[in-house]
C-alpha cells in the first residue's frame, strides 16, 4: 500500500481474513492441517510511518507472518517490535530461521546437501540457521 493506505488495507485485508478463516477451517475440517503447512509472508515489512501518499513503503527491518498447521504450535506469538514497529526488541529471526522451521515442521532435513555438476554444494539452509523452536510442536 504505497497510496491510500486507510482504504486499501481494510478492503484487502476483509478479503485476505475471510479467505484464510475458510482454508484454515476446511483443512480443519477435513483433518488436513495436521499434514499442510500454511504461511502467509511478504517479502519484506512495511513502514510504521505513514508517507506524503497516505501509504507506507517498504521495510525490511521489522516484518511479521503467520503460519498454522503441520508441525506449528497453536496460539503462539514470537518477537515484538519496539513501540513504533521501527526495531526488533525481542527474539530477532530471519528468513534463514523461516526456512529452517518450515522444513522442521514438515519433517524436512533443513539442512540436506546437494551436489550438483559444476556448483558447489548446495544447502536447504544454512547449518548456522536454526529453526524457531518457540513455534515447533
Amino acid at each position: 500500500t504505497h497510496q491510500n493506505n486507510f482504504v486499501a488495507v481494510p478492503e484487502r485485508t476483509s478479503i485476505l481474513d475471510q479467505a484464510m478463516a475458510a482454508l484454515l477451517s476446511d483443512l480443519e475440517r477435513t483433518g488436513l492441517l495436521d499434514s499442510t503447512l500454511v504461511v502467509l509472508a511478504t517479502e519484506f515489512g512495511r513502514t510504521p510511518r505513514i508517507n506524503q501518499n497516505a501509504g507506507r513503503d517498504h521495510y525490511p527491518n521489522a516484518w511479521s507472518l503467520a503460519l498454522a498447521g503441520s508441525g506449528i504450535q497453536r496460539g503462539a506469538v514470537i518477537g515484538a517490535t519496539d513501540e513504533d514497529g521501527i526495531e526488533v526488541t525481542e527474539n530477532p529471526f530471519d528468513e534463514k530461521n523461516l526456512f529452517a522451521t518450515m522444513f522442521t515442521a514438515l519433517g524436512i532435513d533443513p539442512y540436506a546437501e546437494y551436489d550438483l555438476p559444476g556448483f558447489p554444494t548446495f544447502h536447504r539452509v544454512e547449518k548456522e540457521a536454526k529453526p524457531i523452536h518457540e513455534v515447533l510442536v
